[in-house]
């Protein structure tokens, strides 16, 4: 049993889905937190020719890392992109319709 199949429940997934119909989908919003830093686009693996080594040098760069948290719509995108240097230490607090 995955942790995904133990924690799965029919009564709050059919409560889930009667609460989000409510609403049309230009009115949802999602937010995906990530983060970036200089390192994030360095590949760690290399081709060479067949017998010879790969010869890869790389400096270690000890750099500033951001967290990016865009607020994404299903038809516009990318609404609103709060980026700040560090990590996000606030919560979040989404206010539900109850």
């Amino acid at each position: 049993i995955t942790c995904i199949t133990a924690e799965w429940s029919a009564e709050k997934h059919l409560e889930y889905m009667t609460r989000i119909g409510k609403y049309e989908a230009e009115q949802l919003v999602f937010v995906d937190e990530s983060s970036v830093n200089c390192c994030t686009m360095y590949c760690g693996c290399a081709w060479s020719i067949w017998g010879s080594k790969v010869q890869h040098k790389a400096f270690f760069i000890c750099g500033k890392q951001y967290s990016v948290l865009p607020a994404l719509t299903l038809n516009e995108d990318i609404i609103h992109c709060d980026i700040v240097e560090g990590s996000f230490y606030t919560e979040i607090v989404i206010l539900c319709d109850e």
